[in-house]
């Protein structure tokens, strides 16, 4: 009777699990995070899952097999200096994004492993890949016969909304990579829109640069807009606790704060020291790609000497193996775990670059922040940060010791931010449904029905002139001209008719 019931139960399971492919080739860890925390709890559900990225596991799990892209990490710290650039403008964000892009998307396209992957053979059910502009890596739909789900770390940005023909009003939407809220004055309303058409521009030639490679590496392939037409849905990072408000369609889910898992215990050093700090400890870290040794040296030491007259404990994540000036409250260490340190209830802020997913992480456990934003979405998340009274903004080029301190002293004394974010992270933890099973409801969703194209929008298959309606504009344009023309003759038709008879009777006067 047991056999009979285990094989009831195999057949059950086989009948239902599925095979997943998931692309995280983009070395961006976040990125990684995100979309691994799905593949991972679609493995658990008895899914059949493949991994491809450049952060294996440490400890395998069932059901889940990782394909190791070899050669992704090494040499990434040698263009740390490029995020310094990156940080200047938003469209020096853009530029140097367009050639990590290039760059990552050819390396990823001739890899062994990946030309490995596409003459395996293998067919899967779906495919969940990082939505970074990498359109060529949609390619793996074509092959393998199967829907698509983007993730998005950073949130509904410009490349989501272009790709879905998700509506973006300039109005009260601000751009991926400025530092506007959804409250702008007329000035930055008109940069907005600037900015919104040079990243319409990029988004367009990224596109015919990805073709380009694609065609290097597999000859003849579909256009760009057919390999998007697979697109089933996108993940996003969003929630309006953490991200404006703003206009989203049906294929367009929010799982925002999934990685939110519960906190692992801190190592027993860690956990003493932060029980023992009477005065509270402060957390300083720059995220996993930023190091503090990279800025100017004046800027390091002004950061190091603010640390170390503050009250506090400090927790600084500092990549060097020792400190340029001595201070007995700071603890440095290359890598800190942060959930755990932000769960703990001594510590009284976090002075962050403005991650997305550090920002989430901080509202969940209450924590106020000190955002220094240098590349990316960071200003767009530090700036609504501010506008919602749970942090204070240090822009790089004015970071030093007084403005570092007087910015931790500020969050700490001031109890409003500590209230904001309490009331925040309340809101973001009552959800009707927990972001990860949200996630696994819409894969096993789209599995089921082959695709969502119930859930596409139909501009997705137009012209970009003509989902500006620019044909109807230019028609309009010509008719408005025509008739104009036509009235503005008429007129003087009319003005020379009665002119002329003016002119006769005169004359006949005058005989």
């Amino acid at each position: 009777m047991r056999l009979i019931i285990i094989l009831i139960f195999t057949v059950i399971v086989t009948s239902t699990s599925k095979k997943i492919l998931g692309i995280y080739s983009h070395p961006g860890k976040s990125h990684h995070i995100f979309g691994s925390i799905i593949l991972r709890e679609l493995a658990k559900r008895g899914h059949e899952v493949t991994m491809v990225s450049a952060y294996p596991l440490k400890k395998p799990i069932s059901n889940y097999t990782d394909i190791y892209l070899d050669g992704f990490l090494e040499g990434l710290d040698d263009h740390d200096g490029v995020y310094l650039e990156m940080e200047k403008s938003p469209y020096h964000n853009m530029y140097y994004v367009l050639q990590m892009i290039s760059y990552f998307t050819s390396k990823t396209l001739s890899h062994p492993k990946i030309q490995q992957l596409v003459e395996s053979g293998q067919n899967f059910d779906l495919i969940i890949m990082d939505s970074f502009c990498k359109d060529a890596e949609l390619y793996f739909g074509h092959i393998f016969k199967a829907p698509i789900i983007l993730t998005a770390s950073f949130g509904t940005q410009n490349f989501i909304n272009y790709i879905l023909n998700n509506p973006e009003p300039a109005a009260y939407v601000p751009g991926s990579g400025t530092a506007f809220t959804d409250e702008m004055g007329f000035m930055e309303r008109l940069e907005n829109v600037i900015y919104s058409w040079f990243i319409f521009a990029c988004l367009h030639y990224n596109a015919i640069q990805q073709k380009r490679i694609l065609r290097d590496y597999f000859g003849n392939v579909p256009s760009v807009d057919d390999l998007r037409s697979n697109i089933a849905l996108v993940f996003v990072n969003s929630h309006p606790v953490f991200e404006t408000p703003r206009p989203n369609l049906p294929n367009i889910v929010s799982v925002g704060g999934i990685h939110v898992e519960d906190a692992e215990p801190l190592p027993k050093d860690l956990q003493d020291y932060m029980d023992n700090s009477k005065e509270g400890v402060i957390f300083f870290s720059l995220g996993s790609h930023m190091k503090i040794s990279v800025l100017p040296n004046e800027t390091a030491l002004g950061i190091i000497r603010a640390l170390s007259r503050l009250p506090q404990n400090v927790l600084l994540k500092w990549e060097l193996d020792q400190l340029p000036i001595v201070s007995d409250n700071i603890i440095t260490r290359k890598w800190f775990p942060q959930r755990s340190i932000l769960s703990h209830p001594n510590l009284k802020a976090i002075v962050t670059h403005g991650g997305l997913m550090t920002k989430i992480e901080a509202i969940h456990y209450g924590v106020p922040m000190v955002g220094i934003p240098l590349f990316g979405d960071q200003k767009n998340t530090v700036a609504h940060s501010v506008s919602e009274g749970i942090a204070i903004q240090i822009r790089l080029g004015e970071l030093s010791e007084e403005t570092l301190y007087n910015a931790i002293t500020e969050i700490i004394s001031n109890k409003s931010y500590q209230s904001n974010v309490e009331i925040r992270s309340e809101i973001l933890r009552n959800q009707p449904m927990k972001p990860i099973d949200v996630a696994i409801y819409w894969s096993e969703h789209v599995m089921k029905f082959n695709g969502s194209k119930h859930l596409q929008n139909k501009g997705m298959r137009l012209y970009w002139f003509q989902n500006m309606l620019l044909d109807v504009t230019v028609f309009f344009a010509v008719v408005f001209g025509v008739i104009s023309w036509l009235l503005i003759k008429s007129f003087l038709c009319i003005f020379r008719l009665l002119d002329g008879k003016g002119s006769t009777g005169k004359k006949m006067k005058t005989q």
